[in-house]
């Protein structure tokens, strides 16, 4: 009888979590063929500076000139996508809604692999059982949030970051002399290119080498810090050679968002709100790093999750952040979690009351709380985002291709748009097509955007038909009037620039 109360618990368990998981998997699905043009932290910006490439436009062009735009992110999450668009021939005007589903495609992929590296570093190389595995890696799957899961850099970091610390922990269990070298440097080289995918990867380079100072390991303290630095020093070096002064410029000096100190305790009420159970704990855990009679690896992760939980909490300080910067902190209290858990498993039978009454709790929490978050992402952030239709989709592809050919018949001219979508399709002659960004959150010279709103660069206005232009960075629009209108959009134009422009 108690060999059978054990195992159902465990069953019922991992079928509610591999249930879950199946769930949330297909709302993803559908999320990746959504008409919206952001489900999640404003990803037309990210999709508009992929067009742009696509359009013969460099990545990071002179943010000064031309359009104006921010490419907010380091390459490797663009050029992979760009890749694929080429590889699969799609362009914006033609094809902007694949591009927004291969994006998405990506970013569900590498969310996935990331749940695999999990459940095989428990499963395969800490021996956990496969119960606790699956039920870790659902778990991890189901706490992405939206950011992670759209268009964007947030995908491929995570993933780099499972990936390097897993290969860490690897280096620490593992005896074998040769290979304890091979995992040492290759999850180092891996933790150098985070920051290539999203900059927020400096908190690798920053905790990794951490770590050996604080347990006095003096020589990987310096040969971690000078791999690290000289990795990144290369990787740096490189995409410079290839993109100029101008890569520094988007990716570390584009944005500035401000500080407001209180923002960092109201995103963390929101983020406790939504995940007590892993802070608490993520607390447990954190505490295991004081003791040494640990292993090494448990130690580390229990720094790890020290550091990653006080780094999230300060940088979320910053205005325009959200809970999504505790994600590598969920991560490692889920890999520390799953391993203590399994340590304590070692310690009791299930004749034990105390045992038995915490397996239940933990099983009657994942049976309750997953199918919450489900429901809370479906019907409180992406209700609307399935709603969007393809017909709206298809009218501002009509009207785009149109303005395409008077585009086309005046080289050189610019348009300005509110619409997301429209930019994107016509990203190489969009004017400013990231507001959000520009030019409230840079410090760059905008003389000469505003020159271009004085001196007729700025030619044609797109807006829906039943609108009317109100003025822009100071810029009224009298001089405009209707050029072309399809009872859906409408393009005005400035009678008053009577000559083509240069190109």
């Amino acid at each position: 009888m108690i060999f059978n109360i054990k195992v159902n618990i465990k069953k019922l368990a991992v079928y509610s979590s591999i249930s879950f998981f199946l769930l949330f998997f297909i709302l993803r699905i559908f999320l990746v063929f959504s008409y919206s043009a952001d489900i999640g932290g404003i990803e037309n910006n990210v999709i508009y500076s992929i067009c742009k490439t696509i359009y013969g436009i460099p990545l990071y062009s002179d943010p000064e000139q031309g359009n104006y735009d921010i490419t907010q992110y380091t390459p490797l999450y663009y050029n992979f996508i760009i890749f694929i668009c080429k590889i699969l021939s799609v362009n914006p005007l033609d094809d902007l809604h694949s591009i927004y589903i291969i994006g998405r495609s990506v970013s569900l992929l590498l969310n996935i692999a990331g749940g695999i590296i999990i459940f095989g570093l428990l499963s395969k190389k800490f021996k956990i059982p496969k119960s606790i595995s699956i039920i870790s890696s659902s778990i991890y799957f189901l706490f992405l949030t939206r950011i992670q899961f759209a268009a964007r850099p947030d995908s491929l970091f995570s993933f780099l970051f499972i990936l390097s610390i897993s290969i860490l922990c690897l280096f620490f269990i593992e005896e074998n002399k040769k290979k304890r070298t091979v995992y040492f440097f290759a999850g180092l080289s891996i933790a150098s290119l985070s920051i290539f995918a999203k900059q927020t990867g400096i908190e690798l380079l920053v905790f990794i080498p951490g770590f050996f100072l604080l347990t006095k390991d003096f020589k990987r303290f310096l040969l971690s810090a000078i791999t690290l630095i000289s990795v990144t020093a290369f990787l740096y070096a490189f995409f410079s050679g290839i993109y100029g002064e101008s890569f520094l410029k988007h990716s570390f000096g584009g944005i500035n968002n401000g500080v407001i100190y209180f923002r960092a305790y109201d995103v963390f009420s929101h983020f406790f709100a939504t995940s007590t159970l892993i802070f608490i704990a993520g607390t447990i855990c954190s505490v295991l790093f004081f003791q040494k009679r640990r292993s090494t690896v448990s130690r580390f992760l229990s720094y790890t999750i020290l550091f990653l939980f006080f780094f999230a909490f300060v940088t979320t300080a910053k205005e325009g952040s959200w809970i999504n910067y505790y994600n590598e902190y969920i991560i490692a209290v889920l890999i520390l979690s799953a391993i203590e858990i399994n340590n304590l498993s070692h310690h009791f039978t299930m004749k034990d009351a105390v045992h038995r009454t915490a397996l239940w709790s933990l099983v009657s929490a994942i049976i309750l709380i997953m199918p919450v978050m489900i429901l809370n992402k479906l019907f409180h952030e992406h209700f609307n985002h399935l709603k969007d239709t393809k017909t709206i989709f298809l009218e501002k592809q009509t009207a785009s291709k149109e303005i395409r050919q008077i585009l086309d018949q005046n080289n050189g001219a610019y348009f300005l748009s509110f619409d997301a979508d429209i930019n994107c399709m016509l990203a190489d002659r969009s004017i400013v097509p990231q507001k959000d960004i520009v030019p409230a959150l840079t410090k760059f010279d905008y003389t000469g955007l505003y020159n271009a709103l004085e001196n007729g660069m700025v030619r044609y206005i797109i807006l829906k038909t039943g609108e009317e232009p109100n003025s822009f960075l100071g810029k009224d629009f009298k001089d405009f009037s209707i050029r072309y209108d399809d009872g859906k959009y409408k393009l005005l134009e400035n009678k008053s620039v009577k000559r083509k422009l240069p190109v």
